[in-house]
């Protein structure tokens, strides 16, 4: 992704560090910040081992606080 995104929840755009990318398309988004998710409970669904680097990343960043995911992407992120 450009600007050093490598996931995206809620429509906003985030890098390596869960933290927001300035600009793109993160100009025009109008749903909930992300920082907001850090006080929520927030349960991602997600699977793939394309997207262990997003997932990652939300993690890292506090943007998840439960995680569903397949067992190959569960050992992927274990494992990496």
């Amino acid at each position: 992704m450009r600007r050093g995104a490598v996931g995206e929840m809620v429509a906003w755009a985030y890098d390596n560090d869960g933290n927001e990318v300035e600009g793109g398309t993160n100009e025009r988004v109008t749903s909930v910040r992300l920082k907001t998710l850090e006080t929520s409970t927030t349960l991602g669904v997600v699977g793939g081992e394309a997207k262990v680097a997003a997932i990652r990343a939300a993690l890292k960043g506090r943007l998840l606080q439960a995680l569903i995911t397949n067992e190959r992407t569960a050992r992927a992120l274990l494992n990496g």
